[in-house]
């Protein structure tokens, strides 16, 4: 039962934030690169509702929903840097009963995206099982990208089932719709 609203901006300075060299990266990081960030995570929650705050430049993907169930996303605006991969605006994770509705992404990478992720890299220490992904709408959301506009898949280890999209549009992508079974656990290499 947890509520965001507002008419405030979150502001990660991902740009700033990559570009930071870190004094002695710890394994998990390549050499000289920078912080990685993501600005808003619900996990493992219930009723979630997010309405009206703007996210913007996050240092990878912006906002998650992992492992939620009935989870109500309004008014959100994503904006993210046009220049810099691995920014999504927003990713749908196992979760379940998700509406996504009156929202603008704009990114360089992926806007509106559905997963069942493999538990490795950024996800492995995501608490509980592995899930499946049912019932996600994004409605009346406008989608820029130079990447996917609406991506279900490419990370796809469960179910994933009901995911509508509708009264949506794309203003610029590589591609308006892409269903891809990539990144299974499978498909993934060892870390």
């Amino acid at each position: 039962n947890i509520t965001i609203r507002g008419r405030g901006t979150i502001d990660g300075k991902g740009i700033a934030m990559r570009e930071r060299k870190m004094p002695s990266p710890p394994a998990t990081h390549k050499q000289g690169e920078g912080f990685l960030n993501n600005l808003l995570v619900p996990i493992a929650t219930s009723n979630f509702t997010f309405d009206g705050l703007i996210l913007r430049d996050a240092g990878f993907w912006m906002f998650m929903v992992v492992r939620s169930d009935n989870v109500k996303i309004t008014n959100y605006k994503g904006f993210q840097d046009l220049y810099k991969i691995e920014n999504d605006a927003i990713d749908i994770n196992e979760s379940q009963n998700v509406l996504v509705q009156h929202a603008i992404g704009i990114s360089d990478d992926d806007t509106f995206s559905t997963k069942t992720w493999p538990q490795k890299g950024m996800s492995k220490d995501w608490p509980g099982a592995i899930e499946h992904l049912e019932n996600v709408v994004f409605e009346d959301c406008l989608a820029w990208t130079r990447c996917v506009a609406f991506k279900i898949g490419m990370g796809i280890c469960t179910l994933q089932n009901g995911v509508t999209i509708r009264n949506s549009y794309v203003y610029q992508s590589a591609r308006a719709l892409l269903v891809d079974h990539g990144y299974t656990e499978n498909t993934l290499p060892e870390e």
